[in-house]
Parts: C-alpha cells; structure tokens; sequence
C-alpha cells in the first residue's frame, strides 16, 4: 500500500473510482463556483468533493422513493420554476384567492403555461413516453401532489394522463388546473380525445400527430 493510500485511510476517506468525464467536469465546477464565492479560495480538491457528496446524499435522503433521473428532474424543475418567479404558497391560501378573485385564475394559467412551455415543453413529441412524463414532471412541481397521484398510460402512439385531484378542490381543478392542461394540449398539436375533470380525478386522453 502506498504512502498515500495510507494517508487516505488514516483520514477515513474511501478512493471513489470516477470516470475522466466526471473528474474533469467537477474540477470545472469547482472553479466555477470558487470564481463566484460558493466555494473558499483556500478549499482544495478533497474538500470540494465532501461537499459535492454530502450535497448528494442530503438529496437522496430527502426524496428516497425516487429513481436518480426523477430526482434531478425533480431539482431542475424546482430551479425552473424559482427563476420563473414561482415561491411556495399553501394551497388553501390559493385556494382562497381564486374564489375571491376570480380574474387571478387567468393570471395562474399563464404564468403556469410559460413554465411549461419555457422548461418542460418537449419540441417536435417524437416520444410519447417523454411527453407523458413531461406533464407528471410539470404538475409536481405546480401542486402538492406525489407521484402515485399522477398516472401515465401509454397505448401505441396514444397514450393517458390522470390526476386525483381532489385535494386541489373543485374550483380550482375547473379554473385553473383543466383549462390549463387543455392549453397545453391544444399548443403541443396532439389530437385530443378526450378532457375532463371534477374534483376527484382530471383525465386527458390523447394521441401523438399522425406523420404524413
């Protein structure tokens, strides 16, 4: 063993193999944010990659019933909507507003509808499958719901799209939530064949464009 090793083990560090690509890429990231005060002038390698693991495993642990890939959607998309200009609010205080202020629905879905279309759109839908989970990607991050609360369905090239909505409530599933995914729908061009929704369940079925 050499002298290094030794000295490694002694601190209670384990060598992770990495590939040349992630190396080079955290090295870079390391820069990045030691150029712009996220990280110390004075940390080294060593310590950037604690705080590169520990930021990872903290993620993990937070959201355990997720496959990696959903769980990045699942910080990209949160990012996104930060940027949008999107900050949590109860859903009972959304609730309350739309009653109230009828007029702020329209506001909702067209704040709601740039999102999507800016950071969840998939252009030209050349995978139905990619679509679908689009859509789930998109309500979790505007709702409460999980996962389990929204189901996807694929049939050849049609395929399904069903939220148990009912702890959004009534009127915000009829203003906000079901004018908003019939927009979607109708700007993505898929052929619609079927939209409803009450305060139990928002169901859409729908085909991909048949190619010429």
């Amino acid at each position: 063993m050499s002298k290094k090793r030794r000295d490694e083990d002694s601190k209670g560090r384990i060598l992770l193999p990495v590939s040349k690509r992630h190396e080079s890429e955290l090295r870079e990231l390391m820069r990045v944010l030691t150029e712009r005060g996220f990280f110390p002038r004075n940390g080294d390698w060593k310590s950037f990659i604690d705080e590169a693991l520990e930021s990872l495993v903290t993620q993990i642990k937070s959201a355990p019933d997720f496959t990696f890939k959903e769980r990045t959607d699942m910080f990209k998309d949160f990012y996104s909507s930060r940027i949008m200009g999107l900050v949590p609010l109860p859903l009972s205080t959304l609730q309350n507003i739309v009653e109230r202020s009828p007029e702020v629905a329209n506001e909702l879905i067209s704040v709601y509808f740039s999102l999507f279309k800016h950071s969840f759109m998939v252009n030209g839908i050349s995978s139905l499958r990619d679509y679908l989970d689009s859509l789930r990607r998109f309500f979790i991050t505007i709702t409460p719901l999980a996962s389990q609360n929204l189901i996807i369905r694929e049939d050849g090239s049609c395929g399904s799209f069903t939220v148990f909505s009912s702890v959004l409530g009534k009127q915000m599933v009829e203003k906000v939530y079901l004018p908003l995914l019939r927009q979607i729908l109708n700007e993505s061009t898929v052929q619609v064949r079927n939209l409803k929704g009450d305060n139990i369940t928002i169901e859409a079925q729908f085909c991909l464009p048949v190619k010429e």
